[in-house]
């Protein structure tokens, strides 16, 4: 089976919110692919990113915020991450800083 550009088994989306990658799918590539802004003088790949914002390698199930998702370890390995799930979070607006009596003055 021939794969295309757009057709990566790296990348793999579900739906207009939800995407799964693999940890091997390097930090530009996923940029690109997902139009997010990660960037990391340390770390190549999505799964290094994660394994790096967490301070240790994940366990399957950990999950960690990046930007306006919410990313769930899928599948790991002893050595790394495997597989991420990317949901996106709604987006809430803080309702109390406009409503503040003070915050004219």
């Amino acid at each position: 089976m021939q794969k295309s550009d757009t057709d990566k088994a790296e990348f793999q989306k579900i739906n207009a919110n939800e995407f799964t990658v693999d940890g091997t799918l390097g930090l530009y590539e996923l940029n690109d692919l997902a139009k997010l802004e990660l960037d990391s003088p340390d770390v190549s790949t999505v799964g290094g990113y994660v394994t790096h914002l967490l301070g240790h390698l994940p366990k399957q199930g950990e999950q960690v915020k990046i930007d306006n998702y919410l990313v769930t370890v899928s599948q790991t390995d002893a050595r790394r991450v495997k597989q991420l799930h990317f949901r996106k979070i709604a987006e809430t607006k803080p309702v109390e800083a406009a409503t503040k009596p003070d915050a004219a003055l």
